[in-house]
């Protein structure tokens, strides 16, 4: 497993990793008007993507922050592709889901940390790198999903 340099991760986590938390951030994601109308397009019921896959990929993310996961081999992001796969979503809405996860730690972060210890800036590229990495592999698995169930 690589060994990640998130120090400021790694010194929020026991926050982020409240179930309360990780509930509050999962929600408000749903909630993103663009999130919306993904699930709507594809009449995907916001209740049962957070019980299947939202909070499972919350909690994979605070996962890597304490290296107990690799990063970017999200075992509920590969069911979830498979999912949107069937239901013929397209990589870009894919792109904007996610997207709108990491905006919402983001948010919970600027909402909720008050520690003058953590440099705001930092923590937020960290967060970054962290979903970017992993979308990099929700990408990769949509791409090669996409080729064994279309051809």
């Amino acid at each position: 497993m690589a060994n990640l340099y998130i120090p400021n991760l790694k010194q929020v986590i026991d926050l982020l990793s409240d179930p309360k938390n990780e509930a509050r951030i999962a929600r408000n994601w749903v909630k993103e008007p663009i999130v919306q109308e993904i699930f709507a397009k594809y009449d995907i019921d916001s209740m049962y993507f957070l019980e299947n896959y939202g909070l499972h990929i919350i909690e994979y993310f605070a996962l890597v922050i304490q290296e107990k996961s690799e990063i970017g081999d999200c075992p509920y992001a590969v069911k979830l592709v498979e999912e949107f796969i069937e239901k013929n979503i397209k990589v870009g809405e894919i792109f904007l889901i996610c997207s709108n996860l990491k905006k919402n730690v983001i948010d919970f972060f600027f909402n909720y940390l008050d520690d003058s210890n953590i440099k705001m800036k930092d923590l937020f590229d960290e967060v970054n790198f962290v979903f970017d990495q992993n979308l990099a592999g929700i990408l990769n698995t949509y791409v090669e999903k996409s080729k064994e169930y279309y051809f």
